[in-house]
């Protein structure tokens, strides 16, 4: 039936449980919701799997809306996105990181599902550690399973059921129930092995397979074993060798591994037909459970049986985890992978190895690499075609940025006969392989943060909540609310309780476990900006008051208050029970005797407002500013000892690490680690898009960041490769590059400069600045000149070497949109004030000006000395006839505002606009042809012969459109939005982008029709 995802096959047979599965239905008919709930509640064995199986195939008709199995030692949100995108729905939101992308999937499950309350579905939970976590657990954005309002079917270990929810316990078999089972020929077993089902079943197939087994045969196993284990034994010694390695191997996964066949064939060197026999023989014994899809799974009791009593069961997993990697590495299986089973798939394949490696040691580093290349490219794979080379092209480029160079070049000779794009040697933006994982969940900028125990993590956040995390499992598990406004701080109390500080004026004390506001401590007459706890009574508060305040918990009484600062306190540093350190934006720290509530000592060096301290050792600790400096001090003589090098921006927060080191976070984006007394700089890691508020150490490498771009992110310091050298080019968007010879091309940037490139090697031969504004659009001349056109309506004629500036072009009075050639002496600009100008370039003034068809010209492009093309706010392209300042001809099609035109030979015009087309026209019959593909407006465009074009996005694509058929050849996301493109000549571009990086490429045509 439509939506029934049931895992398992129905049970051959289900004995002795009539009665249950009938209780059963007559109780979740009456209930919806988690209040109440029915929980399935016995040990392992006893047969409550089997039983929410049956019930699921029973009475699949009493719920039409769905039935649906979810294993709750996998990832809830993974396992509900699975049913959001059964159901055809897409994510809330669109967003790249698996995890979060899972979370808006389950919030789409939600929505609809609350659009369909007539609709009745079963959602089963499978091994739930504790029923609370169906009310507490948060699976998206605010999102509780509780909230799905489906008919909830509950399965736990534990029989201490809490309320509201109805504990179903599950009761051994009576010796007729097994005796059903076995069969009346062998009654007399039936006292053997107990009341276990599991233990039934498995003397049930080794009935089947020795029909003559005796009480005699199985005594040595029952004296060594309960009847589960003693039956798993006996099984075990009947296995051919083929059906041991397998089963063995199994047992490697963790214990809520689903492991695909094909990950299987991939590890073992059987044949298919080997291992397909090897596999039936294990289910047949029962030793294995065999999903719907013809994936594998161990039973939890199984692989405890294999850990402990099969001392070689990892022999061979070393040799298979290698054959593993060897396979999957090479590029026809791995594309074939991706297609059949998608990427997701594979990516869980690489990150279950990596699990089930750990025993033995680090996981290795060929697969740590590719684990790390699909990671980064998996999010952007979700949706293609199944038929084009994008993933392996996508996999290529981030081998190639990695410096994979080995395994780049085997993925190379593999597209050789396929469209792609490949980028250059010379040109590596590398991602930080120390950034391990990022999460979203908070809607505003994420303040703070706190870590409980190495696994869990509390945020606060400006969108007035704070959040539990567990970073293991990539989950919020709880969100806290009750701040009217900002949450600025966070801070730890004890185990049970966390403390918070808000632009509602107030601190807070909230349980941890149920989320539970326990107490509001009103005062401070502004902002919260920091909270501490001094001991098990006392906290510390400082804010945009300019006060430090110190309260007694119990009595929720101030005790005291401090005053001395003249602007708002940012931090606090407890330095023992009678003193402490408060930073403030009025760029001083003060060191307060806790106790008489006077100033002890002034450290004074900041230039400016100081952000955050850090305890170093008993007798230093280290500040932060806006200055963009760490300064060192010495507490017993306020001695300022040391200024770490400055960073270009300025220095938000910082972390202590236990092993001597300090991280810091800043503006921009960037940790950097030190080891800060000898001011040698190890790390420097970029993953935020902003400043970095917050850091904490989890474990003795790994770093959890918050920052203002909402997320939170881990990081593993020892993952950090040698520092890798990328080109250097501007601080902001890169809005043009023009070909200046067969090795040169120069940029224009938002940021003011030019900069002339080797587009071979990415030198930097020179910098042209002299521009107030950003560099809109630069024309060359001839082999010495350039001409620059500006936001703020500047033109400037420059020599391409030594940057050296010739004339100031003085008539527009807004940005220049469009600069072209008329002849060697003359030039026509088009500008956002609404005119066209002619220009002789040995005079400053223009010699011709003629008002544009619209208010704000887009574009210009010239099509010879007495022709050219302007693109218009409209959304209309125009052909004018330069002698007569008439327009020609119009062409009509596009919907939105046209970014970028070039000539594709003497009488064709390509067009890319923000209505995310890219458009062929006729400039003798006005005709027209559309490509379309990107998901965002189109930026440029460029011709690399008469028939095949490439465009950029702000979609972060390059695509490659044969404008014969208007099909797209070839497709390659960057990291960030594209603004630019230049063809270099011999099939070779460069690409700008909104980062302020240029990519130089080439491009594969492939076989041509």
């Amino acid at each position: 039936m439509k939506d029934f995802d049931i895992q398992y096959p129905r049970p051959e047979r289900l004995v002795g449980r009539e009665f249950f599965l009938q209780r059963l239905h007559e109780h979740l008919q009456r209930v919806r919701g988690y209040v109440e709930a029915p929980v399935l509640c016995g040990p392992e064995g006893i047969g409550k799997t089997h039983i929410a199986i049956e019930y699921a195939y029973r009475h699949a008709a009493d719920y039409p809306g769905g039935v649906y199995y979810i294993n709750a030692r996998r990832n809830w949100s993974f396992e509900l996105a699975k049913i959001a995108q059964q159901r055809g729905l897409r994510p809330v939101r669109r967003v790249t990181a698996q995890l979060e992308h899972e979370r808006w999937l389950a919030i789409a499950l939600q929505r609809h599902l609350a659009d369909e309350l007539k609709m009745p579905i079963l959602l089963i939970f499978d091994n739930i550690a504790d029923p609370l976590e169906i009310r507490d657990r948060e699976i998206g954005q605010g999102l509780h399973v509780a909230d799905l309002k489906a008919h909830l079917l509950i399965i736990t270990e534990t029989m201490r059921v809490p309320e509201p929810f109805l504990a179903f316990p599950v009761e051994p078999l009576t010796e007729e129930g097994i005796v059903a089972i076995i069969g009346e020929k062998h009654a007399s077993l039936a006292k053997l092995i107990g009341g276990f089902p599991q233990s039934a079943y498995l003397l049930h197939t080794a009935l089947r397979q020795t029909p003559n087994l005796n009480i005699a045969a199985l005594r040595p196993y029952l004296e060594q074993h309960d009847p589960i284990n003693a039956m798993i034994a006996w099984h075990r010694d009947h296995l051919d060798v083929d059906a041991l390695d397998v089963w063995k191997l199994l047992a490697t996964f963790r214990r809520e591994a689903v492991i695909p066949r094909a990950r299987l064939a991939l590890m073992l060197d059987k044949p298919q037909d080997i291992l397909d026999v090897a596999l039936d023989h294990l289910y047949h014994r029962g030793l294995i459970e065999l999903h719907l899809n013809g994936d594998l799974e161990l039973h939890a009791r199984v692989r405890r049986y294999i850990r402990r009593w099969v001392s070689t069961y990892r022999d061979g997993f070393r040799a298979a985890l290698f054959r593993f990697i060897k396979r999957i590495s090479e590029p026809e299986t791995l594309y074939q992978h991706i297609r059949t089973r998608g990427i997701r798939q594979v990516q869980l394949d690489l990150e279950e190895l990596s699990i089930a490696s750990l025993d033995d040691g680090p996981p290795p580093l060929e697969l740590t690499n590719l684990k790390r290349l699909i990671e980064w490219e998996a999010p952007h794979l979700r949706e293609w075609d199944r038929h084009s080379v994008w993933p392996i092209q996508q996999i290529r480029e981030r081998a190639h940025h990695q410096q994979l160079d080995t395994f780049r070049d085997q993925l190379d000779d593999w597209l050789a006969n396929h469209p792609h794009f490949r980028t250059e040697s010379a040109w590596r933006y590398p991602l930080n392989p120390s950034l391990i994982e990022t999460f979203w969940g908070h809607e505003g900028p994420i303040a703070a943060a706190i870590n409980l125990d190495g696994q869990h993590v509390i945020t606060a956040a400006h969108d007035g909540t704070l959040r539990l995390w567990d970073m293991f499992a990539g989950q919020t598990l709880r969100q806290f609310s009750g701040h009217q406004g900002r949450v600025n701080a966070v801070g730890f109390f004890d185990y049970d309780h966390v403390l918070s500080a808000g632009d509602d004026h107030s601190v807070r004390l909230w349980n941890i476990h149920s989320g539970a506001c326990k107490l509001i401590l009103n005062g401070h007459t502004a902002g919260v900006r920091c909270v501490v706890r001094l001991d098990e009574e006392r906290v510390l508060s400082g804010g945009d008051d300019h006060t430090l305040r110190l309260w007694h918990i119990p009595t929720r009484a101030e005790i005291r208050q401090f005053v001395g600062h003249s602007e708002a306190i940012t931090a606090i540093l407890v330095l023992d029970r009678k003193s402490a350190l408060t930073a403030s934006m009025d760029g001083t720290i003060r060191q307060w005797n806790l106790i008489t509530g006077e100033m002890i000592s002034l450290f004074v060096g900041h230039e400016g407002p100081v952000h955050a301290l850090a305890r170093l050792d008993h007798d230093l600790f280290a500040s932060a500013g806006a200055d963009h400096s760490v300064h060192i001090w010495r507490i017993s003589t306020g001695e300022n000892l040391q200024q770490l090098v400055e960073h270009p921006h300025t220095v938000i927060s910082l972390c202590a690490m236990e092993n001597g080191l300090l991280a810091a976070g800043c503006g921009d984006g960037t940790i950097l680690v030190w080891r800060p007394l000898q001011r040698r700089l190890l790390r420097q890691m970029k993953g935020h898009l902003g400043g970095v508020t917050d850091i904490v150490q989890i474990e003795q490498q790994q770093l959890v960041s918050v920052g203002v771009d909402r997320t939170v992110r881990l990081w593993d310091i020892s993952l950090q490769h040698p520092p890798l050298e990328t080109p250097l080019f501007h601080h902001d968007w890169v809005n043009t590059i023009v070909r200046l010879s067969s090795t040169d091309a120069i940029t224009a940037s938002a940021d003011g400069t030019m900069i002339v490139f080797d587009t071979h090697t990415a030198h930097i031969k020179e910098q042209l600045k002299g521009h107030q504004d950003g560099v809109r659009v630069i024309l060359k001349i001839d082999d010495l000149r350039v001409v620059s056109g500006a936001d703020d309506g500047t033109m400037w004629l420059w020599t391409s070497t030594g940057g050296k500036k010739l004339r100031e072009f003085k008539g527009h009075t807004d940005e220049v949109v469009g600069i072209v050639r008329l002849n060697a002496a003359h030039l026509l600009s088009a500008g956002g004030d609404g005119t066209i100008q002619q220009w002789d370039l040995r005079q400053s003034e223009p010699i011709r000006v003629f008002a544009a068809a619209t208010r704000r010209p887009t574009g210009l492009v010239g099509v010879n000395e007495r022709a050219f093309v302007t693109a218009e706010s409209d959304h209309i392209l125009r052909l004018w006839d330069l002698d007569k300042t008439r327009i020609v001809r119009e062409f009509r099609g596009h919907s939105g505002t046209i970014r970028a035109m070039c000539l594709m030979g003497q009488t064709r015009l390509l067009s890319a606009s923000n209505d995310k087309t890219v458009r062929l026209w006729s400039l003798i019959t006005g005709a027209g042809k559309v490509m379309a593909g990107h998901t965002n407006s189109v930026t440029g465009v460029v011709a690399l012969d008469e028939r095949f074009c490439v465009s950029v996005s702000f979609d972060r694509t390059i695509r490659l459109w044969d404008t014969l058929t208007t099909e797209q050849r070839a497709l390659l996301r960057l990291d960030d939005p594209l603004l630019s493109v230049c063809v270099l000549g011999g099939y070779r571009i460069a690409v700008g982008d909104m980062a302020g990086k240029v990519h130089v490429l080439r491009v594969h045509v492939g076989p041509i029709a």
